[in-house]
């Protein structure tokens, strides 16, 4: 394919058959889930699969009980196996003719997205760059370790405190504190393929597009046929690829701006695209621009994601929104709120504290309010509008909040939240004209006014120009105005007498929740922000948290929008209006799908830039880029790799190997992140980040660098002891970082193992 190496096909192929076999041994539970879906819920028995594999493997290595290896994880999905085909026995589960179709559809649409990307990434696959290295150093942390909670490759832990020393709680295990279950799952299936995590890194990224593609392909196919008692064939295959396209590799509306001449950045707020003026040339159109269009703000989007290829949590967590969405969908169709059913939506909550903690309270409010519709009688002219049923809805939530913090329970006991206070953008402002506040002193330090978790600080008011608002959104609001107006005023014309209920408009309750939400998330950031560690950009985690789900969700949206209209051109009965209302919809489908094209052409200009053209092809090989640039540093960085997971499986605990220090985004902690073992400090930006706090980073990060400097060889080795270092990296990244560098300290307290020209890696026997 596409001049391909064998290698790479192999590789791609045997990952390939490693998913299809988790597919087909959950293809029962899929069934049962989704029994009233036309494809059966076929490409979420991938997704439940690789999830109650993962979670399994993640328990069972948190309480000591099963090893992170291929005989252990084989032996966990054949005993998986083996439960769904009993409870297959049980059901005598039978599939018709379309429905074997749409198996066979999915998983060819699967096979074509994941060979398709991962001969993208192939042009340009090495994990450096971004959040790469974090990325792949917890993968292959996991995998080197075998333990549960993973320990954090860049904050080694303390092995002999000072006297009356008292470790901060915040640091306290020195596990990963980030939101790491999405790695594992990367992990697990690298455990389970037997192929090299370098590799299968790559791959990972190629299946989560793949995941995406087909999770939004049957989500809209089936919300399409939704209370249709004749299926358009046609029309659900269109709907469904749209959808896909969309969600997946779709951008924004700012890729108008490759029909002008462009706009510089760095120089105050970007133009408005009709002062720019016209001419394209997409050769000065820059990607990244598209997600960084608000200054200060960070508004990405899955395309974005897989063009840049970090394994993030928000990437990570796709295929488990998908499922989330369709299980609420599936619960609509379903029409009765079930126990199972709630601790099932409990347990993805609890999967998305652990993948991307955001997205628990997006989809715990979406489940709530599907909870509280299924909750409702039929609301008539006869009856009292939406009367709950109080108690039953109590209990709901109760079941679901309980099952969050059950199956959570494991991960929280060693996670200490990032952040816990919510800002009030622009509050210190408001309160100021409002002569509760005193204007702040310039160049003065002032104490934020904390509201119990709110809390409002000063300097901290950014706004988003309306303009600006529609040129990132303007696609989605667009197609929100049509599907109020041309799919759901019509429908509700019908009922002259006004009595709705659930059975009758499942579908377009489904919409109107992700379209309020969605809403909801888009503006947020105008009033609120999750407090960090950037002071600018203060809100930018915020607005990229939130503004991503809503992407997500209102793709399907505009994805379903767009198919109705093609293929209804009927509206009110009318006849005074139908002529005009026929003409208005011609004319805005026309512009929606003019609109549809201009978001879709993002990837030709991300991917041409970032893969450069896909003019050379490098194989999947991830490591490729340190071999150019460093050969020595690389050649003992492979070496140390190949060694990782034995000397992690002969201590107590993985062995500490030293590095240089350097910021976060660099090169620097090459050797944790690609072999997974821990150094004393690395990235310490990151550190920051995740404790809350730079001291101890900061800290170690002089230590480092006196043990590298240092003539004291007393102070060099209670340094080494402290951290328990077994290994010490000499290369060129530490002859850079530190000119003054004292060799001769790791030659008297132990001795070189390993050489590379002028590279070397020290084991000390101190």
């Amino acid at each position: 394919m596409f001049d391909m190496p064998v290698i790479d096909i192999l590789y791609i192929l045997t990952w390939w058959l490693t998913l299809v076999f988790i597919t087909l041994a959950f293809i029962p539970t899929a069934s049962i889930l989704f029994k009233r879906f036309v494809d059966k819920g076929y490409i979420f028995a991938k997704v439940i699969g690789v999830l109650i594999l993962s979670y399994v493997i993640y328990i069972g290595g948190y309480l000591k009980i099963i090893p992170f290896t291929f005989p252990a994880v084989l032996g966990v999905l054949v005993v998986l196996v083996g439960l769904n085909y009993l409870v297959f026995r049980k059901m005598s589960l039978k599939f018709s003719q379309l429905e074997l179709r749409l198996f066979v559809i999915e998983e060819l649409l699967f096979l074509a997205v994941l060979f398709f990307w991962s001969f993208v990434r192939a042009h340009q696959p090495a994990i450096e760059g971004l959040e790469k290295f974090m990325d792949y150093g917890f993968v292959r942390t996991m995998l080197a370790s075998g333990t549960f909670p993973p320990q954090d490759m860049w904050l080694a832990a303390i092995a002999k405190p000072e006297v009356g020393e008292i470790i901060p709680d915040n640091i306290s295990g020195f596990y990963i504190n980030y939101y790491y279950f999405g790695h594992l799952v990367a992990a697990v299936l690298t455990r389970l393929s037997l192929l090299p995590a370098v590799i299968t890194y790559n791959l990972q990224l190629a299946t989560l597009a793949a995941f995406t593609f087909v999770g939004s392909f049957s989500l809209d196919i089936n919300l399409l046929s939704m209370g249709e008692k004749k299926l358009n064939w046609r029309k659900m295959i269109m709907a469904g690829f749209l959808s896909a396209m969309l969600v997946t590799f779709a951008g924004n509306l700012h890729t108008i701006y490759a029909f002008t001449k462009g706009y510089p950045m760095g120089e105050g707020l970007p133009p408005p695209p009709w002062q720019v003026g016209w001419d394209f040339n997409p050769n000065n159109y820059w990607y990244p621009n598209a997600t960084r269009f608000i200054p200060f703000t960070i508004h990405e989007f899955p395309s974005y994601s897989y063009i840049v290829s970090d394994l993030h949590g928000h990437v990570n967590n796709i295929p488990f929104v998908m499922l989330m969405l369709a299980g609420l969908l599936a619960l609509l169709q379903y029409g009765k709120i079930k126990l199972k059913t709630v601790i099932g939506l409990g347990f993805l909550l609890a999967v998305f504290y652990m993948t991307n903690a955001w997205d628990l309270l997006i989809y715990g409010a979406l489940a709530v309010g599907v909870l509280l519709l299924l909750s409702l009688k039929r609301v008539g002219k006869s009856k009292p509008v939406f009367k709950p049923q109080i108690v039953k809805l109590a209990a709901s939530i109760v079941v679901l909040a309980m099952s969050f913090l059950l199956f959570s329970y494991p991960f929280r006991t060693n996670f200490r939240p990032i952040s816990s206070s919510v800002g009030i953008n622009c509050g210190y402002e408001a309160m100021e004209a409002m002569g509760w506040v005193e204007a702040p002193i310039e160049g003065a330090t002032v104490e934020p006014v904390e509201f119990g978790p709110f809390a409002v600080e000063a300097g901290k008011c950014q706004v988003t120009k309306p303009w600006m608002h529609l040129v990132l959104w303007g696609f989605f609001y667009y197609g929100i105005i049509g599907y109020f107006f041309f799919l759901l005023l019509p429908k509700i014309k019908k009922f002259k007498n006004w009595k709705l209920n659930i059975e009758k408009f499942r579908t377009d309750i489904f919409v109107l929740l992700l379209i309020t939400l969605s809403v909801l998330l888009l503006w947020a950031p105008e009033f609120v922000y999750i407090q960090d560690i950037y002071p600018a950009h203060f809100r930018a985690n915020t607005m990229f948290k939130l503004g991503y789900q809503a992407y997500i969700m209102l793709s399907l949206v505009a994805g379903y929008t767009i198919t109705k209209l093609i293929f209804n051109f009927q509206f009110f009965h009318h006849r005074r209006i139908s002529l005009w209302l026929t003409f208005s919809k011609i004319v805005y489908t026309a512009i929606l799908l003019l609109m549809t094209f201009v978001v879709l052409i993002y990837p030709l200009f991300g991917i041409s830039s970032y893969y450069n053209g896909l003019s050379e092809y490098k194989e999947l090989y991830g490591l490729g880029w340190l071999k150019e640039r460093y050969p020595e540093d690389y050649a003992a960085v492979v070496w140390l790799d190949l060694q990782a997971d034995n000397l992690c499986r002969k201590t107590d605990g993985c062995p500490v190997v030293l590095e240089a220090v350097g910021d976060s985004y660099t090169t620097y902690g090459r050797v944790s992140a690609n072999t997974g073992l821990p150094t004393v400090v690395g990235w310490p930006v990151h550190e920051w980040l995740w404790r809350g706090s730079y001291d101890e980073a900061g800290k170690r990060k002089s230590e480092v660098e006196t043990i590298y400097t240092s003539s004291d060889l007393t102070e060099v080795r209670r340094l080494l002891q402290r951290y328990a270092v077994s290994y010490v990296m000499v290369g060129q990244l530490e002859k850079e970082a530190y000119p003054e560098l004292n060799e001769s300290n790791f030659q008297r307290l132990g001795k070189a193992i390993y050489s590379s020209g002028t590279t070397k890696i020290y084991l000390l026997e101190y």
